[in-house]
């Protein structure tokens, strides 16, 4: 969560002097993050039997983690 904030005031700061960062450095490791929370929940899921709402709401931005991404390589820019 913290990567797309920082993604997200990097984004916003608007400052055309000097080098910028690269978005790549802020989302790359925010969507691998985000996809390995879904792994991990899944794993609960079935592995401990885990069946609270929480584990399932952390599965559910994975899954859209996982669309852009299959998305992104399926049909780029």
């Amino acid at each position: 969560m913290a990567l797309f904030v920082v993604g997200a005031f990097v984004l916003t700061s608007n400052r055309p002097e000097g080098p910028g960062v690269p978005m790549f450095l802020v989302s790359v490791p925010a969507l691998g993050g985000l996809i390995a929370a879904g792994i991990i929940a899944v794993v609960a899921w079935f592995r401990r039997q885990e069946r609270s709402l929480l584990v399932l709401l952390t599965v559910l931005p994975s899954l859209f983690a996982v669309y852009f991404v299959i998305g992104e390589f399926a049909f780029p820019r």
